[in-house]
């Protein structure tokens, strides 16, 4: 059977990190490992989880002194792999039992033209009952050959879902430890260039939500300028591409800006967008934005409350 590499960044999450190693090593594959980096070792209750696996010879535990952030920790832990697949995964993020096993029958139907399999997922919120929030599927528009459609978006959540070749993510030189945001969309861009992607339309990855990851959307949505920054050239000079990328980050921050009751500036964005490339969505967040934050808050709340309830309906409400 085929090892598998795991690799798993932390960083004071001493709560989490025991789940994401359970969440291998439970897995039907058993051929696995488990490279945990953790980027502070003065950490003293993460140094104390990690303790728990010292006779495990399936789990690896590196300790960092200096902090040297997400992507680093990553090539770290990738560097130290000798799996024939990687796997990424987030240390508060957790999977079905049979996920790895699903993704190496696939890949085994696969040329070598092929890099990456990923999964659907869904994310969970944290109390009880555990109800499902949002459920990602793999789009048809993210299989095959990408390039260059992936500049315009990622559309490949959650990153944990991500299986991909060893040789392929070394040929390609791993995670951009230069960049502060959207270092896994660049990392598919990258392998997009010279290899195919797949897909297992499962939602096998399971997301927590989270106020450490509720909070980091804010982050998160300033990845398209980091990726502007990259690649200016391939996504300027394509029309096609460059009004997608634009309308979709008007787009997106005119949602944000809703949500924080930023009136005038929603309707600025979300106009924007449209000029660059109009959508039914896009037209109906837009009207939306005129009747202003109130209304938007109630159909958001109908839209999320109608959202869940058919995710939990389509995943038959799962347990951890």
């Amino acid at each position: 059977m085929a090892l598998v590499s795991v690799i798993i960044p932390t960083y004071h999450r001493s709560s989490y990190i025991p789940g994401a190693i359970q969440t291998v090593l439970g897995q039907t594959h058993g051929e696995v490992e488990v490279i945990v980096v953790n980027d502070d070792a003065s950490d003293t209750a993460t140094l104390n989880a990690l303790a728990e696996y010292t006779d495990d010879s399936r789990v690896t535990a590196i300790n960092n002194t200096e902090r040297r952030g997400i992507s680093a920790s990553r090539n770290q832990a990738a560097a130290h792999a000798d799996g024939e697949y990687l796997c990424i995964l987030d240390d508060d993020d957790r999977w079905r039992a049979d996920k790895i096993e699903q993704q190496l029958a696939r890949f085994n139907q696969l040329s070598s033209e092929y890099a990456v399999v990923y999964t659907g997922g869904e994310i969970w919120s944290t109390g009880e009952p555990r109800r499902v929030l949002k459920q990602f599927s793999p789009p048809e528009s993210r299989i095959g050959e990408i390039y260059p459609e992936v500049l315009s978006s990622w559309g490949m959540s959650p990153h944990s879902g991500h299986m991909i070749r060893t040789d392929a993510f070394r040929a390609v030189g791993g995670f951009d430890e230069m960049m502060d945001h959207g270092e896994d969309w660049d990392l598919s861009i990258r392998l997009a260039k010279q290899y195919k992607f797949d897909a297992v339309d499962e939602p096998l990855t399971i997301r927590l939500s989270h106020d450490e990851n509720v909070s980091s959307k804010r982050a998160h949505a300033n990845q398209r300028k980091d990726i502007l920054a990259k690649y200016p050239a391939p996504i300027l000079n394509d029309e096609s591409i460059g009004s997608e990328f634009f309308s979709k980050w008007h787009a997106e921050r005119g949602y944000h800006q809703l949500e924080n009751g930023k009136h005038v500036e929603a309707i600025r964005d979300l106009w924007i967008a449209l000029g660059y490339k109009p959508t039914t969505q896009r037209a109906v967040l837009f009207m939306i934005s005129l009747f202003g934050p109130r209304v938007f808050s109630s159909l958001s709340d109908l839209s999320r409350w109608w959202r869940t309830a058919m995710a939990n309906q389509a995943s038959n409400q799962p347990g951890v």
